[in-house]
């Protein structure tokens, strides 16, 4: 007669307990990894936005002083054509004059907007000077 505390009786419950062990570690390896690729895609979203504001404030540095008008939801004038891959992206230009230096310094504010994949809104914005050139 066998008896009750015999091996062969724990050998499914061994084999049970570390195919659970692994899958759950599998699973956990899975998130994990989409977890990264996610960061990628914003990191990645992120990089364009700022592509953008920078080719738009150089953009608006190689202008006439004269010529930046004064506004608000302004369209960007130069061309990123990597930002029309951010999802329903929208972007703007605020320029007007400085409080310190108004007939020298101008502020401009440049805004990339967008949605994530899950819906939710990012913003990057950029405030920078532009001055005259000719020291007028």
């Amino acid at each position: 007669m066998k008896s009750p505390l015999d091996r062969g009786g724990f050998a499914l419950l061994e084999a049970s307990t570390a195919l659970f062990i692994a899958v759950t570690g599998l699973f956990g390896a899975f998130q994990m990894f989409q977890y990264g690729v996610d960061k990628i895609r914003v990191i990645h979203e992120y990089r364009i936005a700022a592509r953008a504001i920078e080719n738009e404030l150089e953009t608006l540095r190689a202008q006439p002083f004269e010529t930046l008008e004064a506004g608000t939801n302004q369209a960007f004038l130069s061309v990123t054509p990597e930002a029309a891959s951010l999802p329903a992206v929208r972007t703007r230009t605020e320029i007007k004059p400085d409080t310190v230096a108004p007939s020298r310094l101008k502020e401009v504010s440049i805004t990339v907007r967008w949605r994530s994949e899950n819906g939710r809104p990012v913003e990057r914005r950029l405030t920078a000077l532009v001055s005259r050139r000719d020291g007028g």
